[in-house]
C-alpha cells in the first residue's frame, strides 16, 4: 500500500513538473525547475549549492525574478529542507555539547 502511495506522489510530482515548464521565458529557470522537482531524500550540502547557484544566475540576470516558474523552485526547496534529517550517534561516552 505504502509502494503504491509513493508510486502514486512520483508520477503525481512527474506530471506536474512537465506541464509547468512552458511558463517561463528562461530555459536556466526552467532547468532549475525541473531538478528541484526530482529530489527525493536531498542532503544539505546539495540543498545549499542549488541555492547559491540559483542565487548566483539571479543575480546577473535580475529580469529573471519575475519568472512564474520561481516561485514553485522555492516552494521545492522549501519542501526539500524540511525533510533534511540530522541524526546524533547516542553511543557517546559523557557530556556533549551540539552547536547549531
Amino acid at each position: 500500500m505504502k509502494k503504491m502511495f509513493f508510486l502514486f506522489v512520483i508520477c503525481f510530482m512527474t506530471i506536474g513538473c512537465d506541464r509547468d515548464t512552458m511558463s517561463t521565458i528562461f530555459p536556466e529557470i526552467e532547468s532549475f525547475y525541473k531538478e528541484s522537482c526530482s529530489w527525493n531524500n536531498v542532503e544539505k550540502d546539495s540543498l545549499e549549492r542549488f541555492v547559491v547557484k540559483v542565487k548566483a544566475f539571479l543575480s546577473e540576470k535580475p529580469e529573471a525574478k519575475s519568472d512564474p516558474l520561481l516561485n514553485k523552485i522555492q516552494n521545492n526547496v522549501n519542501a526539500a529542507a524540511q525533510h533534511i534529517k540530522i541524526e546524533i550517534d547516542t553511543t557517546w561516552a559523557g557530556d556533549t555539547i551540539i552547536y547549531f
